[in-house]
């Protein structure tokens, strides 16, 4: 925090001219710099360099010397080997945040509720039966693998059927449990009251109707 504060009290600014000033002759990375004020970006590239792994650094570093006669290309490699890699690595993070799941995953994870043995609560609860854990498999293909596969929550239930959730962050929910023959659903939305559905048949008819409510979400 005490380097933040540094950095903020300094008031050293970047001038964005760097990229539209023409100069009669390629100018030097000094002129460059004197020019603009850019021992920020200076101090960052640096930075970043020296905390690359030691075979990434042998690359760069020279690449980043070779550059240092020309301004723009100078700017151009930070951009490719820092901000782009940047942002790559922040969308990663924004989908791990959003819960998505693969198909994999997901029929991963149902399974694995049909290994629990008998009383796997400690109050007599049975395995995930094999025709819920059918059904629930089915779902996915039947609501579309997009929409079944930002489910939030999975889980089995003591009576050997699976539950699914979905909600976002205003605290809207949808939440399923899958049976043998048949699943049941509550929805529940900010703007309306609770909606619930008991004994629906599985089907692509009514898959349909389920997509549209978790899209809501």
């Amino acid at each position: 925090m005490d380097n933040i504060k540094l950095l903020e009290n300094n008031s050293i600014d970047f001038d964005e001219t760097i990229l539209t000033k023409e100069y009669t002759s390629t100018p030097s990375i000094s002129e460059f710099t004197n020019d603009h004020k850019s021992a920020v970006l200076t101090c960052i590239v640096s930075g970043m360099l020296l905390t690359m792994p030691n075979e990434a650094r042998a690359i760069e570093i020279p690449r980043f010397i070779a550059s240092t006669d020309n301004p723009l290309v100078y700017w151009e490699n930070y951009k490719r080997n820092i901000d782009d890699p940047i942002s790559d690595f922040l969308y990663d993070v924004n989908c791990i945040a959003s819960k998505k799941h693969t198909k994999k995953e997901i029929i991963k994870e149902i399974l694995s509720f049909k290994t629990l043995n008998n009383n796997w609560d400690g109050y007599g609860a049975i395995p995930l039966e094999i025709e819920s854990a059918s059904n629930a498999i089915l779902l996915i293909d039947l609501l579309g693998e997009s929409i079944f596969c930002s489910v939030n929550e999975i889980y089995p239930n003591p009576n050997g059927t699976i539950s699914l959730k979905w909600n976002n962050a205003s605290d809207e929910t949808l939440s399923m449990e899958v049976g043998n023959n048949t699943l049941s659903y509550y929805i529940s939305l900010s703007n309306s009251k609770p909606l619930f559905f008991n004994n629906i048949e599985i089907n692509a008819k009514e898959a349909e109707k389920i997509s549209k409510y978790i899209q809501m979400l």
